[in-house]
C-alpha cells in the first residue's frame, strides 16, 4: 500500500538537550509552535504561518491566550505519555511540574 494523504500526524512533539543549550521540548503543528524551556521556566508560542522564522514570540500576548493554553495542555499530555511509557528506555528531559 502507498502512503495516503491521511497517514501523517498533524503534530510533532520533540525534546532535545545539547551541551551548550538549555533543555527544550516543543509541540509543532502546521500553524503553531509551542516551546517549553524547563530550566528557565519559560514558554514560547510562534505563529508559523505569519512568522515562519520564529522572530515574534506570542507567548506573553493576550490575543493567543486560548491557543497557548491548548498547546500547553497537549504538550503536557504528550510529555506524560512518553514519561509513563513502559517501553520507553529514555525518560523525558522535562520534569513534572516544570511548567510556568
Amino acid at each position: 500500500t502507498g502512503l495516503g494523504e491521511n497517514t501523517w500526524s498533524d503534530e510533532c512533539y520533540y525534546e532535545y538537550s545539547i551541551d551548550y543549550l538549555p533543555n527544550c521540548s516543543a509541540l509543532v503543528r502546521k500553524k503553531w509552535k509551542y516551546m517549553h524551556w524547563p530550566t528557565h521556566k519559560y514558554e514560547q508560542l510562534f505563529d508559523l504561518e505569519n512568522d515562519p522564522f520564529e522572530l515574534h514570540d506570542l507567548g506573553n500576548t493576550s490575543e493567543v491566550g486560548d491557543i497557548l493554553k491548548e498547546m500547553r495542555a497537549r504538550h503536557v499530555e504528550l510529555y506524560n505519555k512518553i514519561a509513563e511509557s513502559e517501553s520507553n528506555t529514555t525518560k523525558p528531559i522535562c520534569k513534572k511540574g516544570s511548567y510556568p
